[in-house]
């Protein structure tokens, strides 16, 4: 028996007795982590370094106390055993992420805020998953609390990628462009960290320096990409195609805010290598290219993999949009492009859900032409009254609304509710309604709609009669529509009478709101198991908006409207209405700044809607009249 088979086998005993003596509560944390980027004299305590080679000591009693006493030292010998999880001795490498399993580290303290503390709670004893989630919260963040909490993640998270990713999150985050506030960003991420060795630890080590000195730090990101991918060859476990991506990323980022464009569109094109033929890889990448307006190398993807572009209308619409944007002026790439996008409408032309699918993805990448082009042939391909007809509609529609075309919003649907409730006669509309509902919409839902879109077209033509009546017609089928009450509470000109029975529609909608939220509430307490309450918590979460979107476009408690909001965040924090809600719910409460910052957020998810922007605007309108009207401070 050679030397680690011996030592190997005694391990397994000591095993043995961890596990009855501790329990299995530390092995929710996690095995893996960095191999030692350096080793060399001065990284590790010398004391440190010797009791982690006495774990492979062929004593066994030299053994024990060696792990006893790195085990009562705590996070001082952290670095070394992650490190030793990669030493030579078997023996040694089982000891080494036995205590690293144990380490008690405390995530969080008195001093971080609320939301902080309550990420971190139990953070080491969640799924890999569930912390990757927490860390991306942390990083949609963007204040110092928060940038602390990644730095402590990247330091002592035991698995090496999520240590990673939660360096990368600090990389992406806004990057301070004032000298004070750089200098700032820079003091916090070093006590964070302090003088680790792990790789996360060294990419905000250099982070630091180019927050210092961003051209000096160009030829140290080099370096860390090229090894990051290095080891991506050699030890894939310990890093990911994702990781060296985004460090690509970073790099090419920090290189064009320093204005060397030609070396960013080179890295960019090294990036392509990455890929390795996945259709979704290769819509990633160009949707990221299309985002920076890399024009030519959106061509050059497609290039690289024609098979799969030619398979996928998305990346040919997205293709002409290149097309389009290099050869502004252009019949020959005008004409290109038409013929690409024409080529992508009629790939599995019959196929009627897929042209849904597609003109959706359109939509939300704010390609409205090419969608409304999906939407139109279906309704033009699907029989009057069709699922498939109903859907093209309702989602035409909407888009439209966002885009501001309410009058074409409102004639989109109009041969649907012409179906669904015949003049005269609204029995023989019967089985266009049942489709309307297996289509996934409320046949009253959809005329309210579509009164709405007319309200808001005649509201534009300063027509407020007509709109006034188009109001009461959407209120009539769907009383619960708060587009269509907060509609009605700004109407000008109401009487008295009629102004207090938009209240009390609006205060009867917001009860039914709240005992929607109570009741879901209860649910997902005492929901049976996980995928229950995660549906009840969703349905709280859509109550919870509703309530806060219809009192901070009207009247009522602002407070509970906002607390509200927060709450439907907390369930699902990326989606871009409810920040959009959020938003409101600061501006009615006259909190300008705040309803900038969490509209700012809105964009930021989704960054082609129409409304979302338009509130923006008015918020920053908003704040920009509060600060002129604000007395200058006394010298």
């Amino acid at each position: 028996m050679n030397h680690q088979s011996k030592t190997a086998s005694s391990f397994v005993g000591l095993l043995l007795l961890g596990w009855l003596f501790f329990g299995p509560a530390w092995c929710a944390l996690l095995p893996a982590a960095d191999p030692p980027e350096k080793r060399g004299a001065g990284d590790i305590d010398p004391k440190v370094a010797a009791l982690v080679e006495q774990l492979g000591d062929d004593d066994f009693a030299i053994r024990q106390l060696a792990q006893a006493r790195l085990s009562r030292m705590g996070l001082e010998a952290f670095d070394a055993l992650v490190a030793a999880q990669y030493h030579p001795v078997l023996e040694v490498q089982m000891r080494a992420r036995f205590l690293v399993r144990g380490m008690s580290v405390r995530w969080y303290d008195e001093t971080d805020p609320p939301e902080v503390a309550r990420l971190l709670k139990s953070y080491g004893e969640q799924s890999d998953e569930e912390r990757r989630s927490r860390m991306d919260r942390l990083g949609n963040m963007e204040d110092l609390p928060s940038l602390t909490a990644l730095c402590r993640l990247a330091r002592y998270e035991v698995n090496p990628i999520l240590s990673k990713h939660a360096a990368i999150l600090v990389l992406h985050r806004p990057e301070p462009t004032k000298g004070d506030l750089r200098a700032q960003t820079a003091t916090t991420i070093a006590a964070g960290i302090g003088a680790s060795k792990r790789p996360a630890i060294q990419w905000l080590q250099t982070y630091c320096d180019t927050l210092r000195d961003p051209a000096a730090s160009v030829a140290e990101w080099q370096v860390t990409i090229e090894k990051e991918q290095e080891l991506l060859a050699l030890q894939p476990a310990l890093t990911s195609r994702q990781l060296v991506r985004d460090l690509y990323r970073w790099q090419i980022k920090l290189l064009q805010q320093l204005n060397r464009d030609q070396e960013a569109i080179a890295l960019m094109r090294q990036t392509i290598d990455l890929l390795d033929g996945d259709p979704a890889q290769v819509t990633e990448i160009v949707d990221w290219l299309v985002h920076r307006q890399a024009w030519q190398v959106v061509i050059d993807v497609g290039d690289r993999f024609p098979h799969i572009v030619a398979d996928d209308a998305l990346l040919l619409y997205l293709r002409a949009q290149a097309f389009l944007a290099l050869g502004k002026n252009d019949k020959a790439a005008a004409k290109k492009a038409a013929e690409m996008a024409q080529t992508a409408l009629e790939l599995r032309k019959d196929n009627l859900e897929e042209h849904l699918r597609v003109a959706a993805l359109l939509g939300d990448r704010g390609l409205f032409d090419f969608a409304e082009q999906e939407y139109r042939v279906v309704m033009k391909t699907a029989a009057p009254g069709s699922v498939a007809d109903f859907k093209a509609r309702f989602q035409l529609s909407e888009q439209l609304h966002d885009q501001g075309q309410e009058l074409a919003a409102a004639e989109s649907l109009k041969p649907a509710i012409e179906l669904m409730y015949p003049e005269g006669d609204d029995a023989k509309g019967e089985v266009a309604r049942d489709m309307a509902i297996r289509a996934r919409r409320d046949p009253e839902a959809v005329r309210s709609r579509m009164h709405y879109f007319f309200s808001r077209h005649y509201h534009e033509q300063k027509d407020h009669a007509k709109e006034k009546a188009e109001l009461a017609k959407a209120i009539e089928s769907d009383p619960t529509d708060a587009d269509v009450l907060i509609g009605q509470f700004r109407l000008p000109n109401l009487t008295a009478d009629e102004r207090k029975e938009v209240i009390d529609q609006i205060e009867a909608s917001a009860k039914d709101f709240r005992d929607q939220v109570a009741e879901s509430r209860e649910n997902a307490q005492e929901a049976q198991n996980e995928q229950m309450r995660a549906q009840f918590n969703l349905q709280l979460a859509i109550a919870c908006n509703q309530l806060a979107w219809l009192v901070s476009n009207t009247q009522g408690d602002f407070d509970e409207a906002l607390k509200c909001s927060q709450r439907s965040l907390e369930v699902r924090p990326d989606e871009g209405g409810y920040w959009d809600t959020l938003g409101r719910c600061y501006y009615a409460k006259g909190d300008f700044e705040n309803a900038v910052k969490q509209q700012s957020q809105a964009v930021k998810l989704q960054p082609h809607s129409g409304q979302i922007r338009r509130q923006l605007e008015l918020f920053e309108q908003a704040l920009a009249r509060q600060r002129a009207a604000k007395p200058a401070a006394t010298p």
